[in-house]
């Protein structure tokens, strides 16, 4: 549930496919503008790429901490909480069955 909002934020900011495209184009632009030397493209493009996963990695935790914010607010079940309620079912099964 947490990939979906993720991929879906993402998606909507056009950061997925599109990222390292517009990075090069933003890059090309400072070089037609004079701001970067034509033989730094290639190290200015590295650069603003790790930049680009630094932020991606950083809005990526804000929105899993938000949507499991929200799952606790609103008192949605977790994956774990399941397993742990399916696993006392079971032993309950076990003790029946043993009487």
């Amino acid at each position: 549930m947490i990939e979906f909002f993720k991929k879906g934020v993402f998606f909507g900011l056009g950061l997925f496919e599109e990222g390292r495209e517009k990075i090069e184009a933003f890059v090309d632009d400072l070089i037609k503008a004079g701001e970067v030397a034509k033989e730094k493209r290639s190290e200015t493009i590295d650069k603003y790429v790790q930049k680009f996963k630094e932020q991606e990695k950083i809005i990526s935790e804000k929105i899993t901490a938000e949507v499991k914010k929200a799952i606790e607010r609103l008192g949605i079940p977790t994956k774990e909480d399941f397993e742990k309620l399916s696993q006392e079912v079971e032993e309950l099964k076990k003790k029946q069955k043993e009487k």
